[in-house]
């Protein structure tokens, strides 16, 4: 028999005791009002019970609710929400709390991963109140806030295989129980931040890697220890990474002679950056040094904690010498590392997202990689910078975080597995790697379809998504790393969709999240290869210094040195990503048009059967 909530709480209380506290009473005379926030949320009685009930016969979204009243409820001494869920396989469930400290923060926390209901008879969930963090900036959850919790709300999104109804029952906040407190404790070791001193050295393989050998026997002394582990990473001979770190002069003086400006237009660019004025996003911010992360703006924060922006200032150092960019660079990655901290639970807004750091991985290499050799990277730097790239490993490595759209799981695990490849000497890179290229050939299995077009059917994110996996089969295959057996087969299929859906002009249609664009960079990169004619006939005509930083200073010989063919593919009807082609041919002045009867998906938008003409040059 239910009591309420007021008597419980009391109750419980008085004895002293904090074990579970009822949090919904759906027999009370207004539980309705409490429930219902839309018109399709309803009570139902089911075998005598009575459940709050979505009913989605109308809507794709939303919401249940309970309020507790303007002086809100006490869950400190509690450790989960539990709850029992029935129905609708393949919605998502977002759990908000609403908490109300008098203060001027924002109030509203999420559970850092939403639920995904199976769709059989009642399951029972238990979400830690620990997972929550606060809305856009992700920080965690306080005692403060969890003394004053006024609503609970379930935010239900529907897709369009789901069932009809989703019923919702038994809401207690509850000490967890002793085996899944320790299960979360085992799930946290990804989130904890790696250790400064002697145990981080540990975690170096020095029987499989002699010449680590120096670092870990400079121990228990951490400063020598840190001068032997930059010196072993500055003599190792493997693995290799696109350009070697010793010397990238070859590199620099191969893309002088490719674009004699270009080194004059880096150097401006970094300048520029010198001067910490950062313009993306249509906006232009002064950011002084030691910089704040936490930026206003999802969009410009998420770029600014990117740090692709810094590469111009490496190179601007591999063309001069000028040890003005090596600092720079060097000093706002340590600055990064010390002012964003690795989030115990959860992200932390756009310094500590999934995205954003398998993005990081990527360009954090390439920085580590470009001022390796230079002065300005001291033993204590460098060691602030290689322990941050461990972290951001053990960070991506972590199953439950892993829920953005499929395009960012693409760039989260192949940051992951370059870590683990370009620093085989952590004993955990094995695991990094493992996991890295599961969730990669898993995605890639169940993204690209059978046409070839990633699930999207967007030009722009189809092409983000294959020039990822290039980029990562490149560094593969120049470490003789075994990669999957369909991995290079199926994004090899996704250059095949882009020619495709070429129009005559050599441009992409736009369809969806898109715009009119020139896929030749991509091409390129693809001719070189899989040294593939018909990539080359849409590739550039000769190469830019972009394809040489992948593919070395030797490339623009090779690609000059490739034959062109035109594509065999005519009118295509492609049921798997719901688009046809009809063409005369690939000429300029041939005629083609792209009927869209595609599906709804992310960033495909909602303009099915839209088309695309091209006809006499226009």
């Amino acid at each position: 028999m239910r009591i309420s909530l007021v008597a419980l709480c009391g109750t419980l209380a008085g004895a002293g005791l904090h074990a579970a506290i009822l949090l919904d009473d759906f027999r009370a005379p207004d539980a309705g009002k409490d429930w219902r926030h839309k018109p399709n949320v309803v009570l139902r009685v089911d075998g005598g019970e009575l459940e709050a009930c979505l009913d989605f016969s109308s809507v794709d979204y939303a919401w249940f609710r309970k309020s507790f009243g303007p002086d809100g409820i006490d869950l400190r001494g509690m450790d989960c929400l539990r709850f029992r869920l029935k129905g609708a396989a393949g919605c998502r469930l977002v759990v908000h709390l609403i908490t109300n400290t008098k203060d001027e923060r924002d109030h509203t926390f999420v559970l850092a991963h939403p639920l995904q209901p199976t769709g059989s008879d009642w399951e029972e969930f238990h979400v830690f109140l620990g997972d929550f963090v606060r809305q856009f900036l992700e920080t965690p959850i306080t005692d403060k806030d969890l003394g004053h919790v006024e609503q609970i709300n379930f935010s239900v999104y529907r897709s369009p295989r789901s069932r009809l109804c989703l019923r919702l029952d038994d809401l207690w906040a509850v000490k967890a129980p002793a085996a899944l407190a320790e299960a979360r404790r085992r799930r946290l070791r990804f989130r904890r931040p790696l250790a400064a001193g002697a145990d981080f050295f540990s975690g170096f393989d020095a029987e499989a890697f002699p010449y680590m050998r120096a670092v870990v026997k400079a121990l228990p002394d951490l400063e020598r220890a840190k001068v032997e582990l930059l010196r072993a990473m500055r003599r190792r001979v493997r693995p290799r990474y696109f350009f070697p770190p010793d010397d990238v002069t070859p590199l620099a003086e191969a893309m002088l002679r490719l674009d004699p400006g270009y080194g004059k237009r880096v150097q401006r660019a970094a300048d520029r950056l010198l001067t910490h004025q950062y313009t993306w996003e249509g906006e232009t911010r002064h950011l002084p040094r030691p910089i704040d992360y936490l930026q206003q703006g999802r969009e410009w924060s998420a770029v600014l904690n990117r740090f692709d922006f810094l590469r111009n200032v490496a190179r601007a150092y591999w063309f001069t010498h000028d040890e003005r960019y090596a600092e720079e660079v060097i000093g706002q990655l340590c600055e990064w590392v010390r002012s964003c901290p690795k989030p115990l639970y959860g992200r932390a807004g756009r310094t500590w997202h999934p995205l954003e750091a398998g993005c990081r991985a990527h360009s954090w290499l390439y920085l580590y990689m470009s001022l390796l050799a230079s002065p300005s990277m001291t033993p204590e730097a460098h060691f602030t910078i290689l322990k941050s790239l461990a972290e951001h490993a053990e960070f991506l490595s972590d199953p439950e975080l892993r829920m953005g759209a499929p395009n960012m799981v693409i760039v989260e695990s192949t940051g992951l597995a370059s870590i683990a490849m370009m620093f085989p000497e952590f004993k955990a890179a094995k695991g990094w790697f493992a996991r890295g290229t599961e969730v990669l050939d898993g995605e890639l299995a169940r993204r690209v379809l059978a046409d070839g077009a990633w699930e999207e059917v967007t030009p722009g994110y189809h092409s983000w998504v294959a020039r990822s996996c290039l980029g990562f089969a490149v560094l593969a295959k120049k470490n003789e790393v075994a990669l999957p057996s369909a991995f290079e087969r199926r994004f090899r299929s996704m250059y095949e969709w882009i020619v495709k859906i070429l129009q005559p002009n050599g441009r992409l249609p736009m369809l969806g999240d898109a715009s009119d664009t020139n896929p030749a960079i991509f091409m390129s990169e693809a001719a070189l290869y899989f040294d593939d004619p018909v990539f080359r006939r849409y590739g550039r005509d000769r190469l830019g210094v972009s394809e040489l930083e992948i593919f070395g200073a030797n490339a623009p010989r090779r690609y000059a040195a490739m034959k062109k063919r035109l594509p065999v593919y005519a009118s295509l009807l492609m049921p798997s990503c719901r688009l046809a082609v009809m063409r005369t041919g690939y000429a300029l002045d041939d005629s083609y048009l792209l009927f869209d009867f595609g599906p709804v998906w992310s960033h495909t938008h909602q303009d099915a059967l839209g088309f695309t003409l091209y006809a006499a040059g226009q």
